[in-house]
């Protein structure tokens, strides 16, 4: 964890990371290789987090019915 202290240091180094790193990009790398590799990547990622955000979805779901028939049967 880092101190708080030291969050505007770290802040500014991955600054910097990124910096260097976007900079590398732009010299070397094949623009249509890398817009695929990020098309693939987002698209597997958004699958990914749509199943788990259905799967929370479910579970949510699942609780309040439960609750609300326990609900009910003690007021029966």
């Amino acid at each position: 964890m880092i101190h708080p202290d030291k969050i505007r240091a770290e802040a500014k180094k991955k600054e910097n990371e990124n910096f260097k790193f976007r900079t590398f990009l732009k010299c070397h790398a094949d623009e249509d290789e890398l817009d695929s590799q990020f098309y693939d990547y987002i698209k597997n990622s958004l699958q990914i987090m749509t199943a788990a955000n259905a799967e929370t979805v479910a579970r949510c779901i699942k609780e309040v019915f439960q609750w609300k028939i326990l609900t009910g049967m003690h007021n029966i």
